[in-house]
C-alpha cells in the first residue's frame, strides 16, 4: 500500500489490497507449477485463481466501482477496469482446458499491471472523492470483511 494519500484508513481499500495480495499468492503458486508442468495441477491453480479473482472483481464492481458511477465519478477508468475484470476471467476460464504457459504468464503479468492501477491510481482517488455514505453503503454491502478465499 502506498501511504501517501491516507487510503488505508478506509478498512474496504485495505481489504480490496490485501485481497489482491491472496490473488498473488495463487497466481505464484501456478506460475511454479507451470515450471514442472502437469496438466491437473494447472488447472485446479487456475481454477483457485479464477474463484478468488471472480469473487475479489464481483465484489469491486458492486461496491467500490457502483459507488464512484454513482457519484459521477467514472472518468471511464471504472470502466477500463470493468472490461479487464472480465477479460482475465475470460481468459483464465479457457486456460483450464487450454493451459497455455506462455497465455497464464501474459495473463498474470495483466493481472499485475490491473491491480497496480488500482492501488495506485484508483483507490487514492476512491478515497478523496466517495463522500461517507458512500462507504457507508459499500459497509453494509460486505460488513463481514471476507476474505476471497474464505467460505461465503
Amino acid at each position: 500500500m502506498c501511504s501517501y494519500c491516507g487510503c488505508e484508513a478506509q478498512p474496504h481499500l485495505v481489504e480490496l489490497i490485501s485481497e489482491h495480495a491472496e490473488i498473488f499468492s495463487i497466481a505464484r503458486d501456478l506460475l511454479s507449477v507451470l515450471e514442472d508442468p502437469v496438466p491437473s495441477s494447472i488447472a485446479n491453480k487456475t481454477n483457485l485463481l479464477i474463484d478468488a479473482f471472480g469473487k475479489h472483481a464481483k465484489k469491486e464492481e458492486t461496491g467500490l466501482f457502483r459507488e464512484l458511477s454513482l457519484e459521477g465519478s467514472d472518468n471511464g477508468e471504472v470502466s477500463q477496469l470493468t472490461r479487464e475484470h472480465r477479460d482475465i476471467l475470460e481468459t483464465l476460464r479457457h486456460q483450464v482446458s487450454v493451459a497455455d504457459p506462455d497465455t497464464l504468464r501474459s495473463v498474470i503479468k495483466q493481472l499485475q499491471n490491473h491491480a497496480e492501477l488500482e492501488e495506485t491510481d484508483l483507490f487514492p482517488f476512491a478515497w478523496q472523492v466517495l463522500p461517507p455514505e458512500s462507504w457507508s453503503r459499500i459497509e453494509q454491502a460486505y460488513p463481514h470483511h471476507n476474505s476471497v478465499t474464505s467460505a461465503e
